[in-house]
């Protein structure tokens, strides 16, 4: 394993790595934080395939079309997407609807994980106060 993250080659066999730890054991943070780290040299605009697999994470079994506000419980998935998107609106590359599935994320999470409660609520008016114009 090398630490040269610099080079996409690595970045991306890092992320390939990581991603297959995480379908072992979707709820664990360790790898959901790790592919958030490597996500530090790199734009989620140039992989999208990891915001398409927080998505594939993110559904209940038994379906194939994401409604965020019925997905499954999985709050590692739910916290990464909406970053993830929040990620895509900061550096200027957001899908149509990046805004609107970050705010899902972040509303989902406030009744899935309520342990974190303050916090997504604090995301949620973070996000909605910094793009009130978009919304």
């Amino acid at each position: 394993m090398s630490d040269n993250f610099e080079n996409a080659k690595v970045l991306d066999d890092e992320i390939k790595f990581t991603l297959t730890y995480i379908k072992a054991a979707v709820n664990n943070a360790s790898s959901w934080s790790y592919l958030s780290g490597l996500m530090d040299f790199s734009s989620y605009a140039e992989h999208p395939e990891i915001i398409d697999f927080a998505k594939e994470c993110c559904l209940p079994a038994g379906t194939k079309e994401l409604d965020i506000s019925k997905s499954a419980e999985t709050p590692q998935a739910l916290a990464f997407l909406a970053e993830a998107n929040v990620a895509l609106i900061d550096e200027k590359k957001a899908v149509a609807n990046s805004l609107q599935i970050a705010r899902a994320c972040y509303e989902r999470l406030i009744a899935v994980d309520p342990i974190r409660r303050r916090l997504w609520n604090h995301k949620l008016h973070e996000l909605l106060n910094v793009n009130a114009g978009s919304l």
